[in-house]
């Protein structure tokens, strides 16, 4: 396995003016970090050898033990399949060298790495190393390693395998949104199965219908609730996790699952790429993604990625974009781990309904029989600005007894934005006549806060037992002013901007500010019993306290409306069985229930209904199968 070397990609088309772009976009990017050109250098196999790292591979597969060393360490190993079938390892644990931390993993395996000269690795028999002269082969190209998903590593309490995992998961790895030359999540769903894409409010924000529920806090970041209204750069995409179902330690989730996105983190050895994309369609868009050891430093390494995009697409309709992520990761020669990553993003882009539906027949209605790139808003601009700041602190402290770590996480986020926009309200009785209005939102600002610390570790008892438990806060606040305009009739859905709108929020039909708001804290609890060598049981608890405000003032009346929930409390449970049948294919039977609290603001603004202070309890029940071809 192997990490993505120092490269350039580039994808051309025959425009000339395409060429002449995307060279200014590379230029661009490498720009965003100020670093000299001599820090392009592919770092040397001795240093990346050298180089030390914190580690924690549980006891379990050989080569699954090994799959996961090469992703952490960033290096090559090649073995033949048959050398680690049925073996071995007692994992590790502790911060190592790449040479030692991989003769730890193959003690007592009868296994020995030999290091290339170009820093690769493959393993030999210890007893069979005798002097061989083989002819040296390079081969070029992407390993199979790299689109391997098989890790659910931030939104799990315990690591591990997939396989192991009693729900289902669908891990998208980095390779995958390369390949796609992804520019939005969406891309990346259409890999998944029981994932739709929604509207996302015309395109400028993530929306995704998991099983059917539809929530736009379905989104974590490395295990965190990232609930904006935004697009998702993936240019800072490690992997995407879809989770299927209820996980009861997470608690507040929807009954359908939840994305989590791990972000690319700093690495010891370093890596550089610099890529740009563009179409016939107006595509133009540059990214950068550099990592390494800070100087010749084997304790502080960063990584920064970063892009920029000023695109267009067949509706005509333009993106600008700018992102910007930077990240420290420091370990201490006792293991202590500190990272800290800032990111920032600004986007800008048109809001984009598509195309609209008519009346027909008995209450049915279907598409508009008009061209594709066909828009409806006439000489409005519909646009929407969103940018944001986050900040997320790591801090990893290791105990007396190397099984057993405190790990704590504080992140912060806080995004504003505006949109101006015009939309169809209905069409006439004629199929044609078109009745639209004004709209905007402004002044929007959106925090998120969230702690959490918790233990984790393994305990010595009849049966071994991994055990992950907690305490979590989390804060959200959103506030805005609408304006809604008053119904205009004029043009039709053939010819649209025959009729010209006019932009009438000076004097509004509807003028209201809203400022809703979510705390809860909670604790929590995943254990892992290995009843067997093939069984294991699973066990989730979380008790967790929220309460819920809403406030909006009605300008134009002068009217306000405040209500708060009190304070509630929930205790979600969870329990997963998993039997390994054979190497490589797990039945599992699992049941959770988790809560939602209900979108205050959602359901007086969008639906016109009294605000719901209550909360939506789901229980699940699920079986199913997961094999993998690496443990046959």
């Amino acid at each position: 396995m192997t990490t993505q070397q120092a490269h350039s990609r580039f994808i051309r088309t025959p425009l000339a003016r395409a060429i002449s772009r995307a060279i200014q976009y590379g230029l661009l990017a490498s720009c965003l970090v100020g670093l000299p050109a001599t820090a392009l250098a592919q770092q040397t196999a001795g240093q990346s050898a050298a180089a030390s790292q914190r580690y924690s591979i549980e006891a379990g597969q050989l080569d699954t033990a090994l799959n996961r060393f090469a992703v952490s360490a960033g290096i090559e190993i090649a073995f033949d399949a048959t050398l680690t079938a049925g073996k071995q390892t007692a994992g590790l644990q502790g911060n190592y060298g790449v040479d030692e931390g991989l003769e730890r993993l193959l003690a007592d395996t009868g296994l020995a790495p030999v290091r290339s000269a170009e820093g690769s690795y493959r393993l030999e028999i210890l007893n069979a190393r005798a002097d061989q002269n083989l002819e040296t082969v390079s081969v070029y190209g992407t390993l199979p390693a790299r689109y391997e998903g098989r890790y659910a590593d931030s939104s799990m309490r315990l690591p591990k395998d997939i396989i192991d995992v009693p729900r289902t998961i669908d891990v998208i790895p980095e390779q995958f949104l390369l390949d796609q030359q992804a520019r939005e999540m969406a891309d990346a769903f259409r890999l998944s199965p029981n994932v739709v894409v929604g509207d996302g409010y015309g395109g400028t924000r993530e929306q995704a219908l998991i099983r059917g529920f539809d929530r736009n806090d379905n989104f974590y970041r490395n295990g965190v609730p990232f609930s904006h209204e935004s697009r998702i750069d993936p240019a800072t995409i490690d992997n995407i996790q879809l989770i299927k179902g209820p996980v009861a330690d997470i608690g507040r989730m929807s009954p359908g699952g939840i994305v989590n996105i791990e972000t690319k983190q700093p690495q010891f050895q370093r890596e550089h790429s610099i890529s740009t994309t563009f179409d016939e369609h107006g595509q133009r868009r540059g990214t950068v993604d550099l990592t390494g050891p800070v100087g010749d430093s084997q304790n502080l390494a960063y990584r920064i990625t970063g892009s920029l995009e000023d695109s267009e697409t067949f509706r005509d309709t333009s993106v600008d974009r700018q992102f910007l992520s930077s990240a420290l990761l420091w370990q201490g020669d006792s293991g202590v781990q500190v990272g800290f990553n800032h990111e920032y993003s600004r986007d800008r882009r048109e809001i984009d309904r598509g195309l609209i539906t008519v009346p027909y027949g008995d209450s049915q209605r279907r598409l508009a029989d008009v061209p594709f790139d066909t828009r409806f808003d006439g000489n409005i601009p519909n646009e929407r600005d969103h940018e944001y700041h986050l900040a997320e602190l790591d801090i990893v402290i290791p105990l007396a007894d190397p099984a057993w770590e405190i790990d704590n996480k504080v992140f912060y986020s806080r995004a504003t934005s505006e949109d101006l926009r015009a939309e169809v309200i209905s069409v006439g009785e004629d199929r044609e006549t078109l009745s639209r209005r004004v709209g905007a939102n402004q002044d929007g600002v959106r925090t998120y806060k969230f702690a959490r610390s918790q233990l984790i570790g393994e305990i010595d008892a009849a049966i071994p037992i991994r055990v992950a438990t907690g305490v979590e806060y989390r804060e959200f606040s959103h506030e805005w002013r609408y304006l809604g305009g008053n119904s205009q009739v004029g043009g039709t859905v053939s010819s649209p901007d025959s009729f010209t709108l006019i932009n009438d929020l000076d004097s509004p039909s509807s003028d209201q500010f809203y400022d809703v708001s979510q705390k809860s804290h909670g604790v929590f609890s995943a254990t892992e019993f290995s009843l067997t060598d093939t069984v294991t049981l699973d066990l989730g608890l979380r008790y967790e306290i929220s309460e819920n405000s809403y406030h909006s003032d009605n300008y134009l009346t002068g009217s306000t409306s405040d209500i708060d929930s009190g304070s509630s409390s929930k205790l979600t449970k969870g329990l997963g069985l998993v039997w390994e049948t054979m190497p490589g294919l797990n039945l599992y039977l699992s049941y959770a229930d988790t809560f939602e609290p209900q979108n205050m603001a959602l359901r007086r603004w969008v639906w016109n209904s009294p605000p719901d202070l209550g909360q939506d309890m789901t229980s699940t029940t699920t079986g199913g199968m997961a094999w993998t071809a690496h443990r046959f």
